[in-house]
């Protein structure tokens, strides 16, 4: 029954393509690490695109600036809506 719900779990996990804001603001960058220049800002509680083939990185999410450029934000800074 564990191994059912860790696995549920994960999946769902994987599934998500949606987050929120965690920070005061939350920089997005150009590249994943912490030397990308910073592109743009997003506020707290403001709702992102997370790439969902890219959720499993290391350390960054993949998401999209406003003008559809890829980008980068830190995992740290979001919290995954699970659908």
């Amino acid at each position: 029954m564990i191994k059912v719900f860790l696995i549920l779990l994960l999946t769902f996990n994987t599934l998500a393509t949606q987050g929120i804001i965690r920070v005061h603001e939350a920089p997005v960058v150009s590249e994943p690490n912490a030397s990308g220049r910073i592109l743009m800002r997003i506020r707290k509680g403001d709702s992102v695109y997370l790439h969902p083939n890219y959720l499993n990185n290391e350390n960054y999410y993949v998401t999209l600036t406003r003008d559809g450029r890829k980008a980068y934000i830190r995992k740290d800074f979001i919290k995954l809506v699970l659908n």
